[in-house]
């Protein structure tokens, strides 16, 4: 069953320029996060001003607590949206992996998150993007 405790995250998404591909397009920009929870299983949406879109599930692992602070770890998996033609992305709707871990005080939250973006091989051109994503935000 999915966990309902809100998280809200605001960052910057820096792309990674893999040995593959020479000259990655720039989705470098902001991006704003939706988790439906950040321990158990839950829901993880972002939007991000380059256009990128992502919407899947993640399973939140507390590693460590000490006091008001924790330690967080997340893999995700989903499905990715791109509302732009990019030589790396061919198709409008791809998959998403990545993960993200967070450090937390009382409700205040950073983080630092790897969100890769591909199609999986589905057509022969699937050089893909990666990118990550340094956050920051709070827990309701």
């Amino acid at each position: 069953m999915l966990c309902f405790a809100p998280l809200v995250l605001i960052g910057y998404a820096l792309t990674m320029e893999m040995q593959q591909t020479r000259h990655p397009s720039t989705v470098d920009g902001t991006v704003i996060e939706a988790q439906t929870c950040e321990t158990g299983l839950g829901l993880d949406a972002k939007a991000s001003n380059a256009g990128l879109y992502g919407l899947g599930l993640q399973y939140g692992l507390r590693l460590l607590e000490v006091g008001d602070w924790i330690l967080t770890a997340l893999p995700k998996a989903g499905l990715s949206y791109t509302d732009r033609p990019r030589h790396e992305l061919p198709m409008t709707y791809q998959f998403e992996v990545g993960g993200q871990v967070l450090l937390g005080y009382d409700r205040y939250r950073v983080g630092l998150e790897y969100w890769h973006l591909s199609n999986a091989g589905l057509t022969p051109h699937n050089l893909g993007l990666d990118m990550l994503i340094i956050q920051t935000g709070w827990r309701f």
